[in-house]
């Protein structure tokens, strides 16, 4: 008997290596790939495309190129793009009943890898997402370099747990941090269109439908200083019109930046002028602070 037990074990092993090769190869690929983005658009949030999906068999995952996530109310503009995205299941999770596939993606000449959890196989209703952002290059983003002239290279970790049905349900955070980064603002009271952000540093997090800013640390740039705050959408779709802004900190601003002559509060001047921090404080309404930006 003791002279059977390898034998037993290694056929054992070889019926166990035949069948994962007949599940890596028979695994309906196509159909993962149409499942991911129906359950993606059903959301009624984002949408999800991609030029091309192709199996891989090593190692066994699928591959989709010329991927793009847009906004369903504006399906014309990307708010994040890809050129290849590599989906590999964690086949651990199909044995308790759960779907989960890590990802990795080639993205603004960086790369973002994480894991994608849903709570069920055939018909999930809530899923954990992790990835970790690596020297994304934000001047490579169309929107952002267009509009605000963003630069920086993008790196740190997000986490959201939920349904897809909305964001109010969803919660989750992030510790992201920019360096070199720096933005297009264009006012009277500026010396140059540019400004130099430096090195930022935000912890956020997000709980029924409420952005919280646990801490922006801004240094070696030409805002410097730490804030905290919140942000309360207001209408879907339009989130500034009625939304809510909590602001309070210290902030340094490079007096350089400025034409101190043309600010009205004198004093504010004088302080700017010695170097002297601010103190911003606001709880109320987004709105009057969006008009005054543009006045500015």
């Amino acid at each position: 008997m003791k002279r059977r037990i390898p034998t037993i074990l290694l056929y054992a092993g070889f019926g166990l290596a035949v069948l994962a090769l007949l599940v890596v190869i028979k695994f309906p690929w196509p159909v993962l790939a149409g499942r991911l983005t129906s359950a993606v658009n059903a959301s009624g949030v984002v949408r999800l495309s991609y030029l091309e999906a192709t199996p891989s068999r090593f190692p066994p995952g699928l591959v989709l190129e010329g991927v793009a996530l847009t906004s369903a109310q504006d399906p014309d503009t990307p708010l994040f793009t890809a050129s290849r995205v590599r989906l590999t299941p964690a086949w651990l999770s199909f044995l308790v009943g759960k779907a989960g596939f890590k990802l990795r993606a080639d993205a603004y000449g960086g790369e973002l890898h994480g894991r994608i959890t849903a709570d069920g196989i055939t018909s999930p209703e809530n899923y954990e997402v992790d990835l970790s952002l690596d020297d994304l290059d934000l001047s490579r983003h169309p929107q952002l370099a267009e509009q605000a002239g963003a630069q920086g290279l993008l790196s740190g970790r997000i986490s959201l747990a939920g349904p897809l049905s909305g964001s109010q349900a969803l919660q989750g955070n992030a510790d992201l941090v920019v360096a070199g980064g720096a933005a297009r603002y264009k006012s009277d009271f500026l010396t140059r269109d540019v400004v130099r952000l430096g090195n930022v540093q935000a912890d956020l997090t997000w709980l029924n439908g409420r952005l919280g800013v646990e801490r922006l640390a801004m240094a070696d740039g030409d805002l410097q200083g730490e804030l905290k705050g919140s942000f309360q959408p207001g209408q879907e779709g339009k989130p500034l019109i009625g939304g809510k802004l909590t602001v309070d900190g210290t902030l340094l601003v490079e007096p350089s930046l400025l034409h101190l002559d043309r600010i009205p509060d004198r004093s504010i001047a004088d302080r700017l002028r010695r170097k002297e921090p601010l103190h911003p404080k606001w709880n109320g309404p987004v709105a009057p602070l969006v008009g005054l930006a543009g006045m500015l």
